[in-house]
């Protein structure tokens, strides 16, 4: 019971942030990743498959938090420390 009870703790660790705040676009992908697998067992068991759906459900489920990453670590916003003294923002950004 103790196990069951720190593997659903591990996995509700999973669906957080590295800030410890809660992931919708994680638990998101996740329940996208579930449906597509339900709808592929399903195209198995009617013994026909639609490669695009299948496809399209899957790179669903993982290019939502990429982009998410990716604006993150990209656009930065310039903040007051940004300003030198004239009142011009300088770039701070390591992205050239």
């Amino acid at each position: 019971m103790k196990a069951r009870i720190a593997r659903i703790i591990q996995f509700c660790n999973f669906l957080k942030e590295s800030n410890g705040k809660d992931s919708l676009i994680r638990l998101q992908s996740f329940l996208t990743l579930l449906f597509a697998f339900a709808i592929i067992v399903y195209q198995i068991m009617i013994e026909r498959t639609f490669l695009e759906l299948d496809i399209l459900l899957i790179v669903a489920a993982f290019v939502p938090k990429y982009l998410q990453k990716y604006a993150e670590n990209r656009i930065r916003l310039p903040t007051i420390k940004d300003q030198n003294k004239d009142g011009e923002y300088h770039n701070t950004n390591n992205n050239n």
